[in-house]
This record gives structure tokens, sequence and C-alpha cells, in this order.
């Protein structure tokens, strides 16, 4: 699975344009952040149709790159973060970024990127979900 990272000039309206031009094309967004850094406007989407997505955004002179997005369940508990980007440091796995995308009783179910998706499917091992 694949996320859009977009790092922008942050500027009203930014994120409305995106999905306004997805909405035009009928690109669902099934998961996003978006945040405001120093001036910049840092974005993750996960989409339906990532080639189509990447055209329209190109179209629209917005830069983007793809990452490849693990999925993992874990319990919703202090140090359960922690147990996973110990094993992912320990494994020599960088982690890119993180961000909660659902839960459901008591468990939470997180995105992540890694500079070694491959190395990290092994050291994650039963709580890496498929989509």
């Amino acid at each position: 699975m694949k996320d859009i990272t977009i790092i922008e000039q942050d500027r009203p309206g930014l994120l409305a344009s995106i999905a306004s031009a997805f909405g035009r094309e009928a690109i669902n967004i099934k998961r996003f952040s978006a945040h405001g850094v120093g001036g910049k406007a840092v974005l993750t989407l996960g989409v339906t149709d990532v080639d189509r997505a990447l055209r329209v955004l190109r179209d629209n002179q917005i830069n983007a790159v793809l990452d490849e997005i693990l999925i993992v369940k874990l319990e919703d508990k202090p140090g359960a973060l922690a147990d996973i980007t110990l094993k992912l440091k320990d494994a020599g796995c960088n982690l890119k970024t993180a961000y909660v995308v659902g839960r459901n009783g008591s468990m939470v179910f997180v995105a992540l990127s890694v500079d070694e998706p491959h190395r990290a499917q092994l050291v994650l091992g039963d709580i890496l979900l498929n989509e």
C-alpha cells in the first residue's frame, strides 16, 4: 500500500484545493494527515487511485512523493507504540511517518512508513495488517 506525501508552502486552502481536484476525478481520500511546520504544509494522503492522484497533483503543479505504508494493529495502552518503535529501531529501520488511522474497541490502527519496509514487515510480524 502506498501513501502520497506532499510538502508545499503553507497557504489557506491547500488541502481544499487538493481534495476538490481529487473529488472532480472521483479519487477518494481513504486516510490523511496534515501539519504546518515552519511555513510548510506537510500532507500525507492514502487514496483509491495513486497513479491518477499523482497525475492530478502534477497537473496542479503540486510535487509529491510515494511511500510504502504498513498498517499495524496495537492494543490501545501505554507503551504499545514504544514497543514497536523500539523493535523497528533495533532492526535498523528508520521511521519516516506514523499516524493513527482508526480505533476499534481496545485496538488502535497505525500507519507507518520506514526506510526498510521489507525488514519492518519481518519485525512487525503478526501485528501487521494487509489492506
